[in-house]
Formats: structure tokens, C-alpha cells, sequence
């Protein structure tokens, strides 16, 4: 990964760390006015917005990263949520990140709610 957009790496880390629960280095990741624009909502601030990603690292199993680009400030990651709710249904989702001093500033969240 060391050619890639450091963002990409950034954005890469920041779900990686989602999938292992890992809180405090999500907090890491969060820039102090991030917005984060979701099916569910959205959420202005990092206090805001780390209690969401809280909340929501419980509601899956695992993630499974299958692409990620990036161009300046801008990242595209896809992925799947594996064993997401109470079905365990496998998700896929797409985030749009855009980044600030190295810090993700808005975090657009994309996937299909019907197999909820």
C-alpha cells in the first residue's frame, strides 16, 4: 500500500478498525467537525458521529474490503458487512470519504436497506 493516496490507506485503516472493534483507534480517525451522511441519517461532529460508529460496530460480524481508490482528497471503499442485524445478512456498502489534514471530514454511506 505504499503507492497508494494516503487517504486510502487512512480510509482502509478506519474500517479495519471498525471490523475489529476497535473504538479508540476509530476516534483516531475523525476530524473534529466530520459529518457523516448515512440511510439512518446524519450526524454533524465527532461526538456525534463517534457514538454512531459505536453503535454501529456492534451491528455487524466482520467486514470484507473488496476495492478502494482515492484521488487528493476523496476515497471510494466497498465492502461488505458480513452477519449485519439481527438476520446476519451479508451487506455490501460503498463509502464516499472526503478527508481533511489527514482526517475524515464527511463520510457518505451507501447500501441497499431492503434486506433489513
Amino acid at each position: 500500500m505504499m503507492n497508494q493516496n494516503k487517504n486510502v490507506v487512512i480510509a482502509h485503516a478506519y474500517y479495519a478498525a471498525m471490523a475489529d472493534k476497535n473504538s479508540q483507534l476509530v476516534e483516531k480517525y475523525l476530524h473534529s467537525e466530520v459529518h457523516l451522511i448515512g440511510p439512518y441519517g446524519q450526524k454533524v461532529g465527532k461526538e456525534m458521529v463517534f457514538e454512531a460508529a459505536k453503535k454501529f460496530m456492534h451491528m455487524f460480524k466482520s467486514i470484507k474490503i473488496h476495492s478502494q481508490f482515492g484521488s487528493h482528497d476523496h476515497v471510494a471503499i466497498s465492502y461488505d458487512l458480513l452477519g449485519f442485524g439481527e438476520s446476519a445478512t451479508n451487506l455490501r456498502a460503498v463509502s464516499l470519504m472526503t478527508f481533511k489534514d489527514g482526517l475524515i471530514i464527511k463520510n457518505e454511506l451507501f447500501f441497499d436497506t431492503r434486506s433489513l
